[in-house]
């Protein structure tokens, strides 16, 4: 299923029973949304590759996710320049009052965790 599909499939379509690591959860019928932000800037091969692992993530889970590409080079991101200008790739995985940040390398199984973390609540750190 593609990301742009996946986007725009309503939150009770997600209703399903998870199984990780052999223990049976229950997602609610309206599951936390997970928002992916990614910050990279043109000619970043780094942020190519990163790019790709977060894209495959997102294919492999069936979370309810959007994703959002910020340019740090861009006048309005200022702010996310000065922040990441020597760490990008960044992967923010946000959802709820719950936040995973990743730098400069990413996996998909990682962000799969995180993806996870942030939507049930889980207390587990993928780091």
């Amino acid at each position: 299923m593609s990301l742009l599909t996946r986007t725009r499939l309503s939150l009770q379509a997600w209703e399903a029973t998870r199984y990780a690591a052999g223990n049976v959860r229950c997602v609610s019928s309206t599951p936390t949304p997970v928002r992916l932000r990614f910050f990279t800037k043109d000619n970043c091969m780094l942020c190519h590759t990163a790019k790709q692992t977060m894209n495959n993530a997102v294919d492999a889970t069936m979370a309810p996710v959007t994703v959002e590409i910020v340019d740090i080079t861009h006048h309005d991101n200022t702010e996310w320049w000065d922040k990441y200008c020597y760490d990008i790739p960044v992967l923010h995985v946000e959802g709820g009052a719950k936040s995973v940040i990743f730098m400069h390398k990413l996996f998909k199984n990682k962000i799969l965790e995180a993806i996870d973390e942030v939507q049930n609540g889980s207390n587990s750190s993928p780091l």
